[in-house]
């Protein structure tokens, strides 16, 4: 069933983890594409799941959003991500960002 809601998609998550995982083997960090996403209002629905009532988990979301982005990035996470977030991303390849950040544009001087 499709969903945007981050607690069921922390809970798929973690449900796949549990089917994989064999313990004494190196894991790495991983991410995901998601497509075909579609407007929430055009979601196929199931006979067979019980419906729920979207405006409690759009409420928490959209709390969630506004103290991030009032605070700071991070100031309300999911506490499955872990606390003591000791490990960062690897950028090693990632692409100049020239034409969506003005921080990153290159600099010319010119001399005469």
């Amino acid at each position: 069933m499709a969903t945007n809601r981050t607690p069921e998609l922390i809970n798929a998550a973690l449900r796949g983890l549990e089917l994989i995982y064999r313990d004494g083997y190196e894991y790495k960090k991983a991410g995901l594409i998601m497509q075909g996403l579609c407007p929430e209002n055009q979601m196929q629905g199931n006979v067979f799941l019980q419906t729920y009532e979207p405006s409690k988990h759009q409420r928490l979301m959209e709390t969630i959003d506004r103290l991030n982005g009032r605070f700071g990035k991070n100031t309300v996470f999911w506490a499955v991500g872990g606390v003591n977030r000791s490990w960062n991303t690897k950028r090693d390849n990632v692409s100049a960002r020239y034409t969506t950040c003005w921080d990153e544009l290159p600099i010319v001087k010119a001399s005469f």
